[in-house]
C-alpha cells in the first residue's frame, strides 16, 4: 500500500507528490521514515494562515525564492566554465614543446566539427564536472588506499578534482 501527499503541478515537469510506501515501513520497522511520514501528515502541517497558505505551500514559496537567484548564478557559470574551457581548447600550447590543438582547430575550420556540436561536447563535459564535483563532495567516489608513508589528509587532497 502507497499514500502519496500530492499537489496541483505548477510546471510541466511532472506530479509533484511526496509518496510513502506504508508495507515496506511497516514490514521493515522503519523508523526513520514513519517519522518523516508523520511530520509531513501532522495537522500542524495543515493550518492555513491569514493568506491561505499552509506549511508545505510556504515552504514551496520560499524555495522557490531562495533557488530562483540560485539558478542564475548557475546558469552564468555554466556559459563561463564553457568559455573558459572552450578557449582554454583552442589555445592550449605544450610548453617547451611544438604541440597544440591544431587537429581541433583544423577541424572547426573545415567544418567537420561544428561550433553547434563543439559547444555540446563543452555542455558534455562540464556537466560531467559537475556531476564529479558533486558526487565528490558528498564523498560518494570510490576510495583508494594512501600508498605507504602518505596520510590520509595528503591521500584525500592529491585524489581530489575540485
Amino acid at each position: 500500500m502507497v499514500m502519496r501527499l500530492q499537489r496541483e503541478a505548477v510546471s510541466l515537469s511532472g506530479l509533484n507528490y511526496a509518496e510513502f510506501n506504508l508495507e515496506s515501513i511497516f514490514a521493515r520497522e522503519s523508523q526513520a521514515e514513519f517519522a518523516r511520514l508523520y511530520l509531513m501528515l501532522h495537522v500542524s502541517r495543515s493550518r492555513v494562515d491569514a493568506a491561505g497558505n499552509n506549511v508545505w505551500e510556504q515552504w514551496r514559496q520560499e524555495c522557490r525564492e531562495v533557488g530562483q537567484p540560485a539558478r542564475e548564478k548557475l546558469s552564468q557559470s555554466l556559459s563561463d566554465a564553457m568559455e573558459t574551457l572552450g578557449n582554454g581548447f583552442l589555445q592550449w600550447h605544450q610548453p617547451f614543446t611544438s604541440e597544440s590543438n591544431e587537429a581541433l582547430k583544423a577541424k572547426l575550420r573545415s567544418g567537420e566539427l561544428t561550433a553547434a556540436d563543439f559547444n555540446q561536447q563543452l555542455i558534455r563535459l562540464v556537466y560531467r564536472l559537475l556531476f564529479i564535483f558533486c558526487l565528490e563532495e558528498r564523498d560518494c567516489l570510490l576510495t583508494t588506499v594512501p600508498s605507504a608513508g602518505q596520510s590520509a589528509e595528503d591521500h584525500q587532497e592529491a585524489r581530489q578534482l575540485s
